[in-house]
């Protein structure tokens, strides 16, 4: 009966960890923060096989994907777009970040970390 008990329980944390916007725990924090948060609802990270759940509508430019934001752009500047201090192409963040300072930490060191070389 233990034995079934320990397989049931495995059972479940295998398909757990299978669900749609619940972080691997081999991931790094700040992309459980992303995928928490539901950045990809809008933003992809190719470099880390994160698809963007929605698609832009007819006619307007798509979020930019990730994967190379730490190559182009400066902590303090990520820090500030995603709280609506600073624009990008003269727009602002469509969602300000609302996490605690741990998450955002943590978002802010992966993000920085995304250097694809690709441009």
């Amino acid at each position: 009966m233990k034995t079934l008990l320990t397989l049931f329980m495995f059972g479940l944390l295998a398909v757990g960890s299978l669900l749609p916007g619940k972080a691997n725990a081999a991931e790094p924090e700040g992309q459980k923060v992303f995928l928490d948060y539901k950045c990809n609802k809008c933003h992809s990270v190719k470099s880390a096989k994160i698809e963007a759940k929605k698609k832009p509508k007819e006619g307007s430019t798509a979020p930019p994907d990730l994967s190379n934001v730490g190559a182009t752009q400066k902590r303090e500047w990520i820090d500030k777009f995603i709280h609506k201090k600073e624009t990008l192409e003269g727009k602002k963040h469509k969602i300000e970040f609302r996490g605690d300072d741990k998450e955002l930490k943590a978002l802010l060191d992966w993000l920085t970390s995304l250097k694809s070389g690709k441009k």
